[in-house]
């Protein structure tokens, strides 16, 4: 079992026998159902595939979240996908003459944390849980996807200083979108996620490292390729003008190889947006440039790409 999953059902134990039940008690009576259910679906026409992709699938995820004892709840979740037409290649079911829609069948636990609130302005989250950050263009949880992207971890948010946010995680185990059966389903490795932001009049101003160490996997050469540090900055905000709603985001980042990583990079990356809203119609303009020098291009292996791509 992941060391985070195990720290916190270990202290979830530690901290009844040493209290009394008189707080469970009342953290599950405040205890309320989780239930979400999905059904997708996703055709693929891809030259030069022999056939085409059709994938319908239901995914399901019930759970529960408990209140408060000790200033602590425990989350827990499991996500069921059941394919109803699956002619397509899953990355698990072995069609390989279909594309690849990676929405395979799957039985796991989604989310299992405990969430404590006892330092004042701080909420640590312990265990397999969600992340998303910013736009979720470096770190998100894909779910676009029926199979989310969950990590294990633990992640300490403080916001005791009024208008910051200092995010800090570390990560031992990513749980992708193709389920815990494929090859490429688990990344392991010890990844630290510093995101600290700031809030302007004019706006939120971010500063960000991710460092992404990934154990090699046999057979997945990217697994060891994506690590890396990136650093960057971020800034972001609205503004009315009359009638309409200026929005407007520029990104910097800087990445280069970290740990293991058998490449040699240093890529950087930008992005310039300028949108202006008026009642519910919006236009956009924007450049978004993701280098690259030959033989490794800037990555986010934890992004939800879909959004961007």
């Amino acid at each position: 079992m992941n060391r985070s999953l195990l720290l916190a059902m270990t202290l979830i134990g530690g901290a009844a026998s040493a209290t009394g039940l008189g707080p469970v008690d009342g953290a599950i009576k405040e205890s309320k159902l989780l239930l979400d259910t999905r059904l997708r679906w996703e055709d693929v026409d891809q030259d030069p595939m022999a056939h085409d992709a059709e994938a319908l699938t239901l995914r399901s995820r019930i759970g529960f979240e408990t209140g408060k004892a000790w200033n602590t709840s425990l989350l827990a979740e499991g996500e069921f996908l059941w394919p109803l037409r699956t002619d397509y290649n899953s990355s698990t079911n072995g069609k390989t003459t279909y594309p690849l829609v990676a929405d395979p069948e799957s039985y796991e636990v989604n989310r299992l944390q405990l969430l404590n609130t006892s330092l004042p302005g701080t909420t640590i989250t312990l265990g397999r849980q969600r992340i998303t950050l910013d736009d979720q263009r470096f770190v998100g949880n894909v779910g676009w996807r029926q199979n989310e992207q969950t990590y294990d971890a633990i992640r300490v948010v403080n916001r005791s200083v009024t208008n910051l946010t200092v995010d800090v995680s570390y990560l031992d185990q990513v749980n992708r979108v193709y389920g815990k059966e494929s090859i490429q389903g688990r990344y392991n490795g010890d990844s630290v996620l510093a995101n600290v932001a700031y809030q302007l009049p004019v706006g939120k101003v971010t500063a960000f490292g991710y460092w992404l160490e990934f154990d090699p996997i046999a057979g997945v050469p990217a697994a060891a390729r994506d690590s890396s540090q990136t650093y960057g900055m971020r800034f972001t905000g609205e503004k009315p003008l009359s009638r309409i709603k200026v929005g407007y985001a520029a990104s910097y980042a800087t990445q280069r190889a970290y740990r293991d990583n058998p490449l040699d990079f240093d890529n950087d990356y930008y992005l310039l947006e300028l949108t202006g809203t008026y009642r519910q119609y919006s236009l956009g303009f924007g450049t978004e440039v993701l280098e690259g020098n030959g033989v490794k291009g800037f990555t986010t292996p934890l992004a939800t790409l879909h959004k961007f791509q």
